[in-house]
């Protein structure tokens, strides 16, 4: 996919938040209107794999479950996972264009994370491979791959203006996942069919409402609604 736009000097690309949700909502209608006129889920695995030809990878990739994820911009032979049985760190292979996703993440009570963190490497794949080519070229890219601890996988509104340039591509990926779970087209319509939340019982109602209409946590739908002035 090539997607043009300008960039700063290290090549992470200017984009407002406005940019993102428009098009990452014409992204998602273009694979699946039923998710903004229909209201449901869109299946990000399948997204990701037919839409962006990402592979998606399982490994234990830490001890602590500090480490979910991963989007791999070229080979490496020396890609770090974390074997159980030993107790240690080992290496693996892992090609250009693969996700590896925490196994953990597999578990039925984690499926809202899984979602969100396939959805944030998405958000890499699409704007920093650019950038990722302009640290290699500079030396400064010591492993084919971009790693996303717990503390990158944040949904929170921040003002991109003032953030540092590794916690803007962060941000950039958060907002990106936000935008293709929940579509602002599809979140305006369901707003519009609940109405406008007036009291607290009804904005934990739309919250609610959307975390399941979306198959995402409560607080990554709360953050969502107030990124588009809906609460």
């Amino acid at each position: 996919m090539y997607i043009n736009f300008e960039t700063d000097p290290a090549c992470v690309p200017y984009l407002s938040s406005a940019f993102i949700d428009e098009f990452c909502d014409d992204l998602v209608a273009r694979f699946d209107k039923g998710v903004a006129r229909d209201l449901h889920p869109l299946n990000i695995d399948d997204f990701a794999v037919n839409q962006m030809g990402l592979r998606l990878v399982y490994e234990n990739m830490s001890c602590n479950f500090s480490v979910l994820g991963a989007m791999l911009f070229e080979d490496t032979l020396l890609f770090p996972v974390y074997d159980p049985r030993r107790d240690r760190a080992e290496y693996i292979s892992a090609k250009e264009g693969d996700v590896v996703l925490e196994k953990k993440l597999l578990e039925a009570n984690q499926n809202d994370r899984l979602r969100y963190t396939l959805a944030h490497e998405v958000g890499h794949a699409l704007w920093h491979g650019m950038y990722y080519n302009s640290l290699k070229k500079s030396g400064k890219a010591l492993n084919g791959y971009m790693m996303c601890g717990r503390d990158n996988l944040r949904s929170i509104s921040e003002d991109a203006a003032r953030l540092s340039r590794r916690r803007l591509i962060e941000y950039q990926a958060n907002r990106s996942a936000s935008a293709l779970l929940m579509p602002q087209s599809a979140v305006k319509k369901l707003c519009e069919r609940l109405g406008k939340p007036e009291t607290p019982d009804e904005k934990d109602d739309l919250v609610i409402y959307t975390a399941a209409a979306f198959r995402v946590s409560d607080f990554a739908a709360k953050i969502r609604l107030r990124e588009l002035g809906m609460l």
